[in-house]
């Protein structure tokens, strides 16, 4: 079994002699960028680090990041194997000719059976709208659709009432809005804060708003919250 990047590095500050706290001192040295003993300790107990982080770290204990391919021992599967099957000339000018010939069938039948309708006379006016008639029931029916696409009710009358279901009448999200999904951002989000370091934010949709809350304290709840409640735990959403 391969020991991840995180265990690894507490390895090494064994070997070495080293605490977190002065590895994070090293780290800050170098870089000019905060790194406190809580943050540390958190990345190497979960072993997120981003790929720049680890060079840096790997660096500072006199090491280097190494990405090593290991030949695959499983047979490729049959279905990568099939080999599509080549058609001979012979069928290939023969499927042309049967094509062509069903596409000049196909027009004659169309000129056919334009040439059997009958023309219509050029002196047809439209219909005109008379109190009373079918045209009256029409133009009711036209009245409430436009009443009910502006959010009004429609008028009492004796014709058809039509109405939109509710399901077609879909409301705008409220909140931060998923640029991915179109919804709103589900509770126990969580992203990196934009400005703040050591910090996270965190969503909840009772509110509609992000959280500020420090990270080390974020996780620590986390694990807390995991042995209390066990398979029922849900895992927070990680943006």
């Amino acid at each position: 079994m391969e020991l991840s990047f995180g265990e690894q590095i507490k390895i090494l500050l064994k070997r070495k002699g080293l605490t977190i706290k002065e590895l994070a001192d090293m780290y800050e040295a170098q870089t000019g960028r905060p790194m406190s003993r809580q943050n540390l300790t958190q990345r190497l107990k979960r072993d997120n680090f981003p790929e720049q982080d680890m060079h840096i770290i790997a660096a500072l204990l006199g090491y280097q990041v190494s990405v090593q391919l290991t030949p695959v021992s499983v047979p490729m599967p049959e279905f990568m194997r099939a080999e599509v099957p080549v058609m001979p000339a012979a069928s290939v000018q023969e499927a042309s000719l049967q094509t062509a010939s069903m596409q000049t069938v196909s027009a004659q039948a169309n000129s056919a059976q334009r040439a059997s309708f009958p023309a219509y006379p050029q002196n047809l006016s439209a219909p005109s709208l008379q109190p009373g008639g079918a045209g009256a029931e029409t133009g009711i029916i036209q009245d409430e659709f436009s009443q009910e696409l502006s959010g009004g009710e429609p008028e009492s009358s004796g014709g058809i009432r039509f109405q939109i279901p509710e399901a077609f009448r879909k409301n705008k999200p409220q909140g931060d809005v998923n640029p991915l999904t179109g919804e709103e951002y589900l509770t126990n989000t969580v992203r990196r804060h934009p400005e703040l370091e050591e910090f996270v934010q965190v969503y909840d949709q009772g509110t509609h708003a992000w959280a500020d809350v420090r990270e080390d304290y974020f996780w620590e709840f986390q694990d807390k919250k995991k042995q209390m409640l066990g398979k029922d735990y849900r895992a927070p959403i990680l943006i």
